[in-house]
């Protein structure tokens, strides 16, 4: 009976009967990236008997070891890492924040040729983990052979950044006052990451933050408000309708569960499509898109509601669509737009368009965040 259906559903989901699954500690055969708290662990890239294995059977060594030779030769800084590896993170980070410009990071897990490029750069190198940096065609290689921990020593000996600074490879604007610019931080794309990084960031008050986001309408005309895709056309009105759906499959249940009419017969319910549609779009529309605006103007974080290009490390220009440019000044740019292929004609939503190709030349995922600056 439904009853019986229901309570059984109930008491599985309570006592966790029938769910045996564990969380894997891999996705799509890749290590999860585990929480700080579980401390960094160092990543070794090949055991030495695949390394052997390997060399036999790689036909591309030699092409690999150009490319390796040619990323190296062709930019000052360059990260060799995995996207999940904390260390190779922190080492990025590092880099970053001494204000780095030409830094190349090269993530080995996104390639598909991963075990095999690894073990040419071990064999080039000599290094068992990750990440391995080369600073001026120079490999990061001090006492303990690792790449992340000597970078660390250069760093508190005071050698890295002069190092970096002969090499020119240093944002020299980083060093320039605030007030040389529009905003401290200015985020483009309005979904949620870009949202919630910029109310973040307002709870310092000193500090003067801004947002663009623009959504080009989809060929069929499509368009939405700020929140990006999940608030306005995935999660929020997916859920809104499977708790509609759901309702609906109560009803079938309402008379094992003693409810009926007040004649008795059973409850029969009648749907209106319509008027779901609607109740859908006034709570995206009323509480979430005009919530999140709300919030940006009791936060002081400055809204644009136009399409922002990255034109250099410090500067966006935004236009609005209907003809109206400018152009706005920033210490650092948040590029928070995860974007979608545009397969030609649908464009990227959260403010930026990036095309496959795009992403693929950025050496990131969709949906990764970079931070420019």
């Amino acid at each position: 009976s439904g009853l019986a259906a229901r309570c059984l559903s109930s008491t599985s989901a309570l006592c966790g009967a029938g769910n045996t699954r564990r969380r894997s500690p891999t996705v799509f055969g890749r290590p999860v990236l585990q929480p700080r708290s579980a401390g960094l662990r160092r990543v070794f890239i090949v055991a030495d008997k695949q390394d052997a294995a390997s060399a036999k059977i790689n036909p591309r060594a030699d092409v690999l070891k150009k490319e390796i030779n040619d990323i190296v030769t062709n930019n000052k800084v360059v990260v060799f890492g995995k996207s999940w590896c904390n260390f190779s993170s922190e080492a990025i980070v590092m880099l970053q924040s001494l204000g780095v410009t030409d830094l190349k990071v090269v993530e080995a897990d996104h390639r598909r040729d991963e075990d095999q490029f690894m073990s040419v750069l071990k064999e080039m190198t000599s290094q068992k983990t990750v990440p391995q940096i080369f600073i001026g065609g120079e490999l990061v290689k001090g006492e303990k052979n690792d790449g992340y921990d000597d970078l660390v020593e250069l760093h508190k000996q005071g050698e890295l950044k002069s190092k970096l600074e002969k090499l020119q490879a240093l944002d020299k604007e980083l060093d320039l006052p605030s007030s040389a610019f529009d905003f401290e931080l200015f985020v483009v794309g309005g979904g949620s990451g870009g949202c919630a990084a910029a109310l973040e960031a307002a709870r310092n008050e000193e500090l003067r933050i801004a947002v663009a986001d623009f959504v080009k309408p989809s060929p069929g005309g499509t368009s939405w408000g700020i929140g990006g895709t999940c608030s306005n056309v995935g999660c929020i009105p997916k859920k809104l309708m499977h708790i509609a759906s759901t309702m609906a499959e109560n009803a079938h249940d309402l008379k094992s569960f003693g409810f009926t009419t007040k004649s008795g017969d059973t409850v029969e319910l009648k749907h209106d499509w319509d008027t779901l549609c609607k109740g859908i779009h006034s709570y995206i529309k009323g509480q979430l898109n005009q919530g999140m605006l709300d919030g940006f103007e009791a936060n002081n974080v400055n809204y644009f509601n136009a399409y922002a290009t990255l034109k250099d490390r410090h500067t966006i220009e935004l236009d609005d669509g209907k003809g109206g440019k400018e152009t706005k000044t920033a210490k650092y740019i948040m590029l928070a737009a995860g974007g979608r292929p545009s397969n030609g004609n649908y464009p990227g939503a959260d403010g930026l368009c990036i095309s496959s190709d795009d992403l693929f030349w950025l050496e990131k995922p969709p949906g990764k965040t970079l931070v420019v600056g």
